[in-house]
């Protein structure tokens, strides 16, 4: 299934991993970028689940990348909150339960843990622009 199938049709229940190809495509992007991470490994992960679930790989929590645990946290909240060609935004409220219902399944259980907290900040917002989610003044 290519990718415009995906947006026109909508989000298939079961893919596979030739459908899921921008964890790959981003890494190979990034393959020669000079950081002092593993900047490519770390993308190619972030869809990686500690439980062996996830994609490309299939890796556990021991062969995931902290950092690509942490994007995975950010990521999964990230895209259940934002709208999608195929689907409106499933809210907040869904996001975080989803997050905590898999902590420690899918999910790091510490990046899970610091998710939750940051999010319960008051005057953390996340679309508001304010990469430190403090309230801003004014």
């Amino acid at each position: 299934m290519t990718g415009h199938c995906i947006l026109v049709k909508g989000a298939p229940q079961q893919r596979t991993a030739n459908d899921r190809p921008h964890p790959g495509f981003a890494a190979h992007l990034l393959r020669n970028a000079e950081m002092p991470w593993p900047i490519a490994e770390i993308v190619l992960q972030h869809h990686e689940r500690i439980n062996g679930a996830g994609y490309p790989k299939g890796l556990h929590k021991e062969q995931i990348l902290l950092e690509s645990q942490i994007i995975a946290v950010a990521d999964v909240y990230e895209a259940m909150i934002s709208h999608r060609p195929y689907r409106p935004s499933l809210g907040k409220q869904a996001a975080i339960e989803e997050l905590s219902r898999n902590r420690g399944l899918l999910y790091n259980a510490d990046a899970v843990d610091v998710c939750l907290n940051v999010l319960s900040n008051e005057g953390f917002d996340f679309n508001d622009g304010n990469a430190n989610g403090t309230r801003q003044k004014g």
